[in-house]
């Protein structure tokens, strides 16, 4: 159970640095330019998933279960497939976009808009998976 406490509080620390890395491009802030704001950051996010580390004990056996499912090797096929299938209708929706931009006179994308573009793109990837295993 131990892995699983880890585990979390790793997953935790990287996402939240990663989110907050982009919510600094989507605002058009440097990334590193106020130092003061990046380790309070950081400390927060130590802090807090240090906390969780602590005071969670049911998450663990949560977590357990969770890992039984993701080796349950029927959701593995599905959710390869379906990741597949995802690639392709985004590798095709993209080249749409861009031609659709360029009709209406956009000649260039911003920095912030492909990062809201990776952050949706992203929420839905992970809605997705989460509505495929609830049906596994």
């Amino acid at each position: 159970m131990r892995q699983y406490k880890v585990k979390r509080v790793l997953t935790i620390i990287v996402a939240c640095l990663y989110s907050f890395m982009l919510m600094r491009i989507v605002q058009g802030v440097n990334l590193f330019g106020d130092m003061v704001t990046v380790i309070v950051v950081v400390l927060a996010i130590l802090i807090g998933s240090t906390g969780t580390l602590l005071l969670s004990k049911d998450k663990a056996q949560e977590e357990y279960v969770k890992d039984k499912l993701e080796k349950d090797e029927r959701y593995i096929n599905i959710r390869k497939t379906f990741s597949f299938y995802f690639i392709i209708v985004v590798a095709g929706i993209i080249p749409i976009i861009l031609v659709l931009l360029n009709l209406n006179g956009i000649e260039q994308v911003s920095l912030s808009s492909l990062a809201i573009f990776l952050i949706a793109i992203s929420l839905i990837y992970t809605i997705m998976l989460d509505i495929i295993r609830k049906k596994v």
